[in-house]
């Protein structure tokens, strides 16, 4: 099997880093990410695809320039 590595890395090191910094995610980019895997889980059933589980650690993003 193979896996997809993001430049940018999972939402759960993100979350991980911002807490030992004492900072918060800015509300219109978790909003962005929250649509988007919304989005992504609505294809994934419209396809029939069955998820056992859901986690920050799945989530993965990329650093644009």
């Amino acid at each position: 099997m193979n896996y997809f590595v993001s430049q940018g890395g999972d939402l759960d090191m993100k979350i991980i880093d911002l807490k030992k910094n004492k900072r918060q995610f800015d509300e219109k980019i978790v909003l962005d990410w929250f649509v988007q895997l919304v989005l992504a889980v609505h294809y994934m059933h419209s396809l029939r695809v069955l998820h056992r589980d859901l986690k920050t650690r799945y989530a993965t993003y990329h650093l644009l320039d």
